[in-house]
């Protein structure tokens, strides 16, 4: 979970490492499978292809809105080979 004081912009960066060649990955923010009266449905998906990396490396996974509030950030692997997630790092735009 992630809160911010308020509504704002951010960059998601993830540090990681996948030793056995390309991974494909998705990474949800505030995502909800059935429509909620009040948030709708999903805020944010991206679908990633995490390249082959034997030591850590940070992708940049771009821009989203984070709501006042939580928010929630959720990975969903693709379930082929490994990955090793290290940290989430969201910086803020404005």
């Amino acid at each position: 979970m992630v809160q911010s004081a308020k509504a704002r912009r951010a960059e998601l960066k993830i540090r990681y490492r996948a030793p056995e060649g390309m991974e494909q990955h998705k990474v949800l923010v505030n995502y909800a499978l059935l429509a909620d009266p009040v948030h709708g449905f999903r805020t944010w998906e991206k679908l990633t292809d995490f390249p082959r990396a034997a030591d850590w490396t940070e992708i940049d996974l771009g821009t989203m809105n984070l709501k006042e509030g939580d928010n929630y950030l959720q990975f969903y692997s693709g379930g082929h080979g490994r990955i090793a997630v290290d940290y989430f790092r969201l910086e803020q735009i404005d």
